[in-house]
């Protein structure tokens, strides 16, 4: 039987990264760490938008963390909107710049066995950029990581909720604990104003640690952040884990590449700690 690997999609030329490790490594040591102390974080949120926009965002939050561990949960929206309403991948690898990623097979089967609502779900994993883009940076900082990648489209609070307590409790046997990061662009496609006024109330609830009033208010307000759902989980896994606070450690938009203050699609860096 062939080993299953995801490969890579998102990247070159006219993709989300350069195909360039050497690029990408640059880039990276080129931000700067945007803290005096890096954090001891039990949960990360960063963007994955192209590295034009998104990446110095991506790389400062990174940065402020004290390490990254050898085992992540990462945790991104569905964009496609095809395949399961929450889909793991259990076994196999991703490759990606001449790096093979394996998949944290133990603990990726024990998620998918704590809970109804996750399912072995290859094919969609196979179409989606939200974790893919964030792995180039994360191999620069740490190339021995091994992943249990979870996408999600379905953002109701009993989805969370479950997928949520899954993870909590495959920490009980799976030891040390994974580190979760949740991949989510903020709010999309309106003026940098009104970005800015929207995406402060979903900021609001994320510094209390509220997932359920982060999905209620990403709602009410019509914020198009993509990956509500993903941060909610995040949110209430690490909180678990004796977070007790949300640190924004950057927040950005389009326009500082494109210069149109009009039209962005805005990012925000948080560690939980």
């Amino acid at each position: 039987m062939n080993p299953i690997v995801r490969l890579p999609r998102f990247g070159g030329s006219f993709g989300f990264y350069p195909d360039n490790p050497d690029l990408i490594r640059r880039f990276y040591e080129s931000v700067d760490n945007p803290l005096p102390n890096q954090l001891y974080g039990k949960g990360a949120v960063v963007p994955h938008a192209g590295y034009q926009y998104s990446g110095s965002t991506l790389c400062k939050t990174l940065k402020a963390l004290q390490s990254i561990p050898d085992r992540l949960i990462i945790i991104g929206p569905n964009h496609t909107d095809f395949g399961k309403d929450v889909s793991i991948m259990t076994e196999g690898s991703w490759e990606i710049l001449g790096h093979t990623v394996p998949i944290c097979e133990s603990l990726a089967c024990t998620i998918l066995q704590g809970t109804d609502c996750i399912h072995q779900d290859i094919k969609s994993h196979q179409t989606e950029h939200s974790i893919e883009v964030l792995l180039p940076i994360i191999l620069s900082i740490n190339p021995k990581v091994r992943i249990v990648p979870i996408l999600m489209r379905n953002y109701h609070p009993s989805i969370v909720d479950e997928v949520a307590n899954s993870i909590i409790q495959s920490y009980q046997t799976e030891q040390p604990p994974a580190f979760i990061i949740a991949s989510s662009d903020m709010s999309h496609y309106i003026s940098r104003t009104e970005a800015k006024q929207k995406d402060e109330i979903a900021f609001q609830a994320i510094y209390r640690l509220d997932s359920r009033q982060l999905l209620t208010v990403v709602h009410q307000h019509q914020i198009s952040m993509c990956g509500s759902g993903p941060v909610a989980v995040a949110m209430k896994v690490s909180q678990q884990q004796g977070a007790t606070m949300a640190t924004l450690i950057d927040y950005s938009d389009s326009a500082e590449e494109t210069k149109d203050t009009s039209h962005v699609v805005a990012y925000a860096g948080f560690i939980f700690h």
